[in-house]
Order: C-alpha cells, then structure tokens, then sequence
C-alpha cells in the first residue's frame, strides 16, 4: 500500500512539474494546479516540497529566473520585454528577484555571463546546480 501510494506521489509531481513548465510564464494558480493534481493545494505544496526541496510557488520563481538567465545571454531582447515574458508584473519585481538569485541585476548579468551548459528541460532543486553560467573572465556561477 505504502509502495502504491509513493509511485501516485511521484506522478503527481511529475504532472505538476510539466503542468509547470507548459505554463510557468502564466500566472499559475496554486488552486488550479491543485484542481490538475487532484489534492488539496496545502497537502499538494507539502507533497512538492518533500519531493523537491522547494515550494511550488519557490520552483516557479526558480524556473522563471533560470529562463530570464538563458533569454538575457542569448537574445538581444530588452529587460523589460524578458521580465514580462517570463510572468512578472514589473521590472522592480523581476529585479528584486534576479538579483536575489544570481548576486547581480540583470543587466550586469547580461554584459559578463554566458551559457556554459543548459538543459531543455529543467530539473530545478535546492541547490540549483543544473544550469551553469560562465564569466566571460573564465569564473562560474550556477
């Protein structure tokens, strides 16, 4: 029973993670992937952050700046245009968050990094260490 019930875990975190990445520019609803999931939204985030170490509302954030990251080095697109295209609301917001995650803005990020290595699909965890950015001086960041 025990067995059955981790395997029907793990599927729902695998349906919610490519719920995620299909919609992650989206306003996502914790109630509507709950709804997806068919649990309650608080049993769901709890199920979520055993399984990944993060809160849904935290692998969002993640997924969102990871692909904020790949579009500042490989597009000439501006930051706002970037900051919107991945679901925040504001510039300020977008930011605040960036700056949190990779120690610089977005901007400074965009003049002295490239992409060393990045996988098409995301696996994001507590440590965050699956998408690699080089210095263009030769240092790296994850």
């Amino acid at each position: 029973m025990k067995e059955w019930r981790e395997k029907m875990d793990r599927n729902c975190i695998k349906k919610v993670k490519e719920y995620i990445e299909e919609h992650f520019t989206e306003n996502i609803l914790l109630d509507d992937i709950a709804k997806i999931a068919g649990y309650s939204k608080f049993h769901l985030n709890r199920l979520f952050l055993e399984n990944t170490g993060l809160t849904i509302y935290q692998y969002i954030k993640e997924r969102r700046l990871l692909e904020a990251a790949n579009q500042l080095i490989s597009t000439e697109k501006s930051i706002i245009e970037i900051a919107f295209c991945v679901g925040y609301t504001s510039q300020q917001a977008f930011t605040f968050a960036f700056k949190q995650k990779f120690l610089c803005t977005p901007q400074t990020f965009r003049k002295n990094f490239y992409i060393c290595e990045m996988k098409k699909t995301f696996q994001i965890n507590r440590n965050n260490r699956n998408a690699f950015f080089m210095l263009k001086n030769g240092g790296m960041t994850a």
